[in-house]
């Protein structure tokens, strides 16, 4: 007598499965390869119609630190609280993806270039507020590179190196800021 699995126990099955490759595992993020490939498609169905996108590179400032001193436990508490206050600025957690350690990547179609710096301003203003984990206080910034579609870049490939170098902008430059 073999295994038999209910189909409502296989869906589950596949829908754990879809999760786990689908999102990053601490934040329940999207994760950068699902979220690479979703953005490319959105990107590429929208570039006949004049839409513009942004696209975010954000950064938890002195996050090492912070890893180091207090532990990973705590660190992961907050790229869940970072990865919390991105979405709630964002909009929408399918907007957000957690790209790697501590950096994070939002994706907004219809923004203009006024738009933008509004995202911008909010998720610096927003960073800035103390974060409470594990009985511990806080104080982070972000630092945040920006390109904008149709203005720096053709391609999400070139949105993410643009975005990435105004990213290295803000750091070299003080950080807790944001740069386009």
């Amino acid at each position: 007598q073999g295994l038999k699995i209910s189909n409502q126990k296989q869906k589950e099955a596949e829908d754990k499965i879809r999760e786990i490759a689908y999102h990053d595992n601490l934040t329940g993020l999207p994760n950068r390869n699902h979220f690479l490939v979703r953005v490319k498609q959105i990107f590429t169905e929208s570039l006949p119609r004049p839409e513009y996108a942004a696209l975010f590179f954000v950064d938890v400032d002195k996050f090492k630190g912070v890893n180091d001193t207090y532990g990973h436990a705590v660190g992961d508490g907050l790229l869940i609280e970072f990865g919390r206050r991105i979405v709630e600025i964002a909009g929408d957690k399918e907007n957000v993806c957690r790209y790697g350690g501590d950096e994070f990547i939002v994706f907004l179609t219809g923004m203009d270039k006024e738009d933008t710096e509004a995202i911008c301003q909010a998720l610096v203003d927003q960073m800035r507020k103390p974060f409470n984990i594990s009985g511990n206080t806080f104080n982070l910034s972000a630092s945040i590179g920006v390109a904008m579609y149709p203005y720096d870049a053709d391609s999400v490939d070139m949105m993410l190196k643009k975005a990435d170098s105004a990213l290295y902008v803000s750091k070299e430059s003080g950080r807790d800021q944001y740069n386009m």
